[in-house]
């Protein structure tokens, strides 16, 4: 008699089922070494995050490209040694602000990003009281006498001072930003230019700066003639001495065609 045996579930002792066994861990460590690689390419490589707008606001004398270049120099450095800084979270905003006020004559500068790809640069340009001329060039200096930047003369401020260099020195690039006048100088001529056009029938138009053992300055007028100071002596003296002498006027054929000079004092010379 034959008998079919039937197995279920029927398990050799000797040869047990191999089970394959999944390391979790190592799994999820290839996933966050995945998503850390993406995510890498995709902050430090992906043109999604790159700077591609760079916005400054409307200047009145300041070129908007020049600042824009001083920008993308920048982008054009490492960071980390190995990452370009063109991406906002990289470039060093505060870096870029302060080149701009140390290049140009400023009140207020703000730099920061919008979005993921654009910078925005704000410059609030401050005026400068006076523009240096030499060698045919022009210049913005501060209060303190520096030149800071070379300018086009069509862009100069023409309601401001300017000072003709009688030295005509050169202003060369390698020597960073030179001082050409001492800030109280620049202070007594910006008193000359008020205190002349507020208290006399003229106007100062233009100066001319000798630099020497007397540091001159000869106030040109819109009358034609010009008005010497000693810039090393007392500026008040000096005025209130021009005062008195329009107040007791000039003989008939006496006016000043070419000069009054106010260097020495009580003694006043005009020609």
């Amino acid at each position: 008699m034959r008998q079919d045996i039937i197995r279920e579930n029927y398990k050799n002792p000797y040869y047990p089922k191999k089970e394959i066994r999944v390391n979790k861990a190592f799994v999820l460590a290839v996933i966050f070494f995945i998503l850390i690689f993406y995510w890498s390419y995709l902050v430090f490589y992906s043109p999604y995050f790159r700077i591609n707008n760079i916005f400054v606001n409307k200047l009145e004398y300041v070129e908007e490209q020049e600042v824009v270049d001083m920008a993308l120099r920048q982008m054009k450095e490492r960071g980390f040694l190995i990452f370009s800084k063109d991406r906002l979270f990289l470039f060093d905003k505060e870096k870029l602000k302060n080149e701009v006020e140390s290049k140009f004559l400023t009140d207020e500068v703000k730099v920061s990003g919008s979005g993921l790809n654009s910078l925005d640069i704000y410059i609030k340009e401050r005026i400068s009281s006076l523009t240096w001329i030499t060698n045919n060039k022009y210049y913005y200096l501060d209060i303190e006498g520096n030149v800071k930047y070379e300018v086009e003369p069509s862009r100069v401020n023409r309601n401001y001072p300017i000072i003709y260099d009688g030295n005509n020195r050169e202003i060369k690039a390698e020597t960073g930003k030179p001082k050409v006048m001492d800030a109280e100088e620049i202070a007594d001529l910006i008193k000359i230019f008020g205190a002349v056009g507020e208290n006399t029938s003229f106007e100062v138009i233009s100066f001319t700066y000798f630099d020497g053992d007397i540091h001159e300055a000869r106030a040109k007028t819109n009358k034609g003639y010009e008005l010497y100071f000693d810039l090393k002596q007392d500026i008040n003296g000096q005025l209130e001495n021009l005062y008195i002498l329009l107040e007791q006027g000039f003989s008939e054929g006496e006016l000043p065609k070419e000069y009054i000079d106010l260097r020495f004092g009580e003694r006043v010379y005009y020609k």
